[in-house]
């Protein structure tokens, strides 16, 4: 089991660099994978601070993960883990 940290969802999510999305994806598809809680808060801030993302993108991108997370990314969104947590409700 590998843990994934931030930049290596940012990375996919942002497609912007061809060579290095498809080594972040083979990191994913290739192992069982580990993606902390903080992981997600960090990725969802940084897709929506810097690359002004919206909410249902942001569900949508959590959803497709190719991993089994605890709970569903729509479930934290509604706890406010997600867009909560940097205060934009």
């Amino acid at each position: 089991m590998i843990a994934i940290d931030t930049n290596i969802l940012v990375r996919i999510a942002a497609n912007d660099d061809p060579a290095q999305v498809a080594i972040a994806r083979g990191l994913m598809h290739g192992h069982t994978v580990l993606i902390p809680r903080a992981v997600l808060l960090e990725t969802e801030w940084v897709l929506h601070a810097r690359y002004k993302q919206p909410c249902g993108v942001l569900a949508a991108f959590f959803t497709a993960l190719p991993c089994r997370l605890r709970q569903r990314p729509d479930a934290y969104l509604r706890s406010g883990l997600l867009q909560g947590s940097t205060g934009r409700g």
